[in-house]
């Protein structure tokens, strides 16, 4: 459908399709999931947002991603793990003197 045949009335419903609907869907589930867990754990929680697409699109689309974005993912999921690890010791050499031991 080419843009001069399109009604105003048509793009009012798009935009209340688009706008509205997703909108008020994604902030009740929010204020929901906020009524049960931390601001800081639901927050944390939305890094499962793309590997849950991924696996959707997968299985309900047959799209299979690429190995390299597989590994770039990875990759990031890593990182983040390394970062939210309290195990890991930053050597004597490489601490700043005022941080402490």
């Amino acid at each position: 459908m080419a843009l001069r045949n399109v009604s105003a009335l048509q793009i009012t419903w798009l935009a209340c399709l688009v706008g509205v609907f997703p909108t008020s869907i994604g902030f009740t589930t929010w204020a929901y999931a906020l009524s049960r867990m931390t601001a800081g754990r639901a927050g944390a929680m939305t890094y499962l947002i793309p590997p849950t697409a991924i696996v959707i699109s997968w299985l309900l689309l047959a799209e299979v991603p690429p190995a390299v974005a597989i590994l770039g993912g990875l990759l990031c999921i890593a990182g983040v793990v390394v970062a939210r690890s309290s195990g890991i010791r930053v050597p004597a050499a490489l601490r700043r003197r005022d941080e402490p031991a």
